[in-house]
């Protein structure tokens, strides 16, 4: 199941009054990937991804903060991540991706090595997401 896949998921057993608006926006996204967009549509369809990811991040945060479903969170996480470096350039949405996926996953290895990748790619981004006390600051070494 790819990212928008999830996102759909995620919108469709949301309560919150933003989902129907992700939701019509991940299932636009997902025609456009099983058709494949055009040489106009190519800019706003990364632009509508990049927009949808920090939205359906809350989604799937709010899924974890549950205990719905750790497993398809952290997948999930992983394909936000890689939306999101389509454009290494959109330092906050990167770090905010990276920042929340470390909170939600419970300051795992997995999340280090996202939050690392975001710091590789954008330097502006090395100091949003960087180890924020000593305890991450041994972990972030260990990497």
């Amino acid at each position: 199941m790819g990212l928008v896949d999830k996102c759909i998921e995620a919108a469709q057993e949301c309560k919150d009054s933003r989902c129907p608006d992700i939701l019509l926006k991940a299932e636009r996204l997902q025609q456009m990937l099983i058709m494949g967009p055009s040489e106009t549509d190519d800019c706003q369809y990364f632009n509508d991804l990049l927009d949808l990811a920090p939205k359906s991040l809350d989604i799937l945060k709010r899924k974890a903060e549950c205990n719905l479903d750790k497993g398809f969170a952290i997948e999930a996480l992983t394909d936000l991540m890689q939306v999101v470096q389509i454009d290494p350039a959109d330092t906050k949405t990167t770090a905010e991706v990276a920042v929340a996926s470390y909170l939600l996953l419970d300051q795992s290895k997995q999340a280090l090595q996202i939050l690392r990748r975001c710091a590789s790619f954008n330097e502006d981004a090395a100091d949003y997401c960087g180890p924020t006390n000593h305890e991450d600051q041994n972990h972030w070494i260990d990497l």
